[in-house]
């Protein structure tokens, strides 16, 4: 699942226990906006997934990604 971080933010408290049953995720991605303190707690809890911040840009698509071992964003090695 992947989505604006204010957009999961927002869905997080209707997605319900059976939701998650019927759709479990693997992760969530999160971009084109800062998440907030709590914001991934929160959308974490709700999809019941990692989640992982990705930043990009529409002339380069998506160059920043953070892994589960990091808590900071890499960059493409593509793009150096």
């Amino acid at each position: 699942l992947g989505g604006y971080a204010g957009a999961l933010a927002r869905l997080a408290p209707h997605w319900t226990p059976a939701d998650r049953a019927q759709s479990p995720f693997l992760f969530v991605t999160a971009g084109a906006e800062k998440l907030h303190p709590g914001m991934r707690e929160q959308i974490e809890t709700a999809f019941g997934a990692p989640l992982y911040e990705r930043y990009g840009a529409n002339e380069l698509g998506i160059f920043a990604y953070q892994c589960r071992r990091a808590s900071h964003l890499h960059l493409d090695p593509w793009l150096s």
